[in-house]
This record gives C-alpha cells, structure tokens and sequence, in this order.
C-alpha cells in the first residue's frame, strides 16, 4: 500500500500454488493469525497460476474455499457473514471468477 510519498503500484499476477477445499470456516483451520498453518479437511485439488496470476480447475458444483500457498503457510483474507475462508460457489456448467489479493505484507 502506498505510504505518503509512495506512487500507487499497479496490482501485477504473480506464480502461486492454489490449494482448493471444500468450503472451510474459521474452525476448520489453525492459524497463526495471518497464515493457515493446517487444515483440518481434506484437499480437494492443487494447481499452479500463470506468470498472469491466472488459473482455471474443474470442479463439481459446490462451495470451496481457495487458498495461497505462501512460504509461511497458507493465505486467504476473505471471509463471509458465516466466517467462511474465501468462498466462491461452482455452479453447473459455469464459470466462477475469483480475485484473489494477496497483502500479507503490505506496508501504509
């Protein structure tokens, strides 16, 4: 984040490992308070953005909650009214976007 001085930088995508659960909430999750650091539901799929930060999965319809694989442990920082860890819904033959923010280190 930009400080007093600072010019605003353009968001850029960057290379992650995206892990996707089946929905998790606050209790599903141990935390250190900025980073997942274990997961108390199984994996449902692994997969690696593009230089673009882009991906695309396949899944079934459902509820999933999309994580970051960062060095300190997993990130998220979107919640919804029920507490749930970045949440996005996968309807039937559809597509799902999802923007995904990764500031765990962003400095005022």
């Amino acid at each position: 984040m930009p400080g007093p001085d600072k010019k605003p930088v353009a968001r850029q995508g960057v290379v992650r490992e995206v892990h996707i659960y089946e929905l998790l909430s606050g209790n599903d999750v141990e935390s250190d308070g900025v980073f997942i650091k274990k997961v108390n539901k199984p994996l449902i799929k692994t997969v690696v953005s593009d230089s673009n930060g882009n991906f695309k999965v396949s899944l079934p319809p459902g509820s999933y909650s999309i994580l970051i694989k960062e060095a300190n442990g997993l990130f998220a920082n979107q919640f919804d009214q029920n507490n749930n860890i970045q949440p996005v819904i996968v309807k039937d033959k559809g597509f799902s976007r999802v923007n995904i923010i990764i500031n765990y280190e962003a400095a005022y």
